[in-house]
């Protein structure tokens, strides 16, 4: 069966165990598995006494799924895009989240679930280069927006990176496995989002030249009204975007004057 919607298959079972370990699952947890393919991570799930509510939105591999686990009682098999899934029915079940995830749509079903208060545990395999901005600290190429939307509702750490060869077909990349711990409570309060993502995007858009000056252009504010803001926040003004720690992110549309007004 040929890969659809970017999806590969996990085809190591050692990885497959490696994942599913991580979760740090017990006998009863409610799992979603999110793009399950061909099953190697559900029948893992399966063995340990999970029950599994597998999303997957390929017909095909629905029907194959359906197939394999006939007669187990521990799984719901649904044919549907996980973006358009409604996750809500599950919540009183804490559930945890696993899954391979199509390289095309990971970032978008990392943001549903980061937004979604009633998970716990995640563990997700991404593209390399993907990974590597979700956990990329300050200072380094891959800091930027995407690791701060991360940052302030969970924290995550890399587990294993594993090559072509571990699946079938062959993708031209590596992949990283991560695992997202959902905070009690964001870093950041819902209604300070859109301010604090106008911020930061305003810095990273031009990610080569001072964010300083990059702000005050994008913000249309005076350019000593951001270098203040910058001071008093113990950043140097010349610094740029990737420069400047998640912290610092919090404080500055309050350190600059910005408005919800303006949003």
């Amino acid at each position: 069966m040929p890969a659809k919607l970017g999806q590969h298959f996990l085809a190591d079972a050692s990885a497959a165990r490696r994942i599913v370990e991580a979760a740090d699952l017990a006998s009863g947890d409610t799992v979603v598995e999110i793009g399950p393919g061909r099953g190697a991570l559900t029948t893992e799930l399966l063995s340990r006494g999970c029950r599994v509510v597998a999303i997957e939105m390929d017909r095909a591999l629905a029907s194959l799924l359906r197939d394999q686990f006939a007669g187990v009682d521990r799984i719901e098999i649904h044919e549907a895009d996980f973006l358009r899934f409604d996750i809500e029915p599950y919540k009183d079940a804490s559930p945890k989240f696993i899954g391979n995830l199509p390289y095309a749509a990971a970032s978008p079903i990392l943001q549903k679930i980061l937004s979604w208060p009633s998970w716990r545990l995640a563990v997700f395999m991404f593209q390399k280069e993907v990974a590597d901005r979700l956990t990329a600290r300050p200072g380094g190429a891959d800091y930027g927006v995407l690791t701060l939307s991360r940052w302030i509702r969970a924290d995550a750490e890399a587990l294993l990176t594993l090559g072509p060869e571990s699946f079938r077909p062959r993708p031209r990349i590596r992949s990283t496995v991560l695992r997202f711990r959902r905070l009690d409570t964001p870093r950041l309060a819902p209604q300070d989002e859109k301010l604090f993502f106008r911020a930061a995007k305003a810095a990273f858009q031009e990610r080569r030249k001072m964010a300083a000056g990059a702000m005050a252009r994008l913000l249309d504010l005076p350019r000593s009204r951001v270098e203040a803001a910058f001071l008093k926040l113990g950043l140097d003004p010349r610094c740029r975007a990737q420069e400047i720690p998640p912290e610092a992110y919090l404080r500055l549309p309050s350190e600059l004057g910005l408005s919800r007004r303006e949003t």
